[in-house]
């Protein structure tokens, strides 16, 4: 089938046909950019995310995601493509979504904490999530952006006030 589709090999009623099935079209890059549409939302069911690394079991998919991002940059995706990613929540710039994604995450837990014990003082070592405790420390050394500042204050969370009493 790839082999027919990609010589461009079909009658006329036979590309009629294939159109019709729901994640086939027939130009080979229409094709790629459904195939990959595809493996998108099977990722987004495990993992609740269309954040997609590069690196480990799901690599081919993350080059599949870097490569529709740099079309959309070079102008090269339709509009119908975009909004189909777009549908997705697709994570248009990789690494500063991601940490912003990653830094919300935190600052999701750092609440729930406080919501637990009643302040921000995350102890080392804390048995329950380790990695906030890290997180935690590093964010009294460094004063955050105003955008992450501002998400700080939304949940109680006064950095300056924090700095002082740690």
């Amino acid at each position: 089938l790839h082999q027919r589709t990609k010589k461009n090999k079909f009658k006329q009623d036979q590309k009629k046909l294939l159109e019709n099935i729901h994640f086939f079209e027939y130009k080979r890059e229409d094709l790629t950019f459904n195939s990959g549409i595809i493996l998108l939302d099977n990722y987004i069911a495990i993992h609740d995310s269309a954040n997609v690394s590069q690196l480990g079991k799901d690599r081919k998919l993350g080059r599949w995601v870097n490569l529709i991002r740099q079309k959309k940059k070079l102008d090269k995706l339709t509009n119908e493509q975009i909004a189909q990613l777009e549908k997705r929540n697709f994570f248009w710039e990789a690494k500063k979504t991601f940490g912003e994604a990653r830094f919300d995450k935190r600052v999701a837990e750092l609440k729930a904490y406080k919501e637990k014990v009643g302040d921000f003082k995350v102890p080392y070592k804390y048995p329950e999530n380790k990695a906030l405790y890290n997180w935690y420390n590093k964010l009294l050394r460094k004063r955050p952006s105003p955008e992450r500042y501002k998400k700080l204050l939304a949940i109680g969370f006064d950095w300056e006030m924090e700095t002082k009493n740690h």
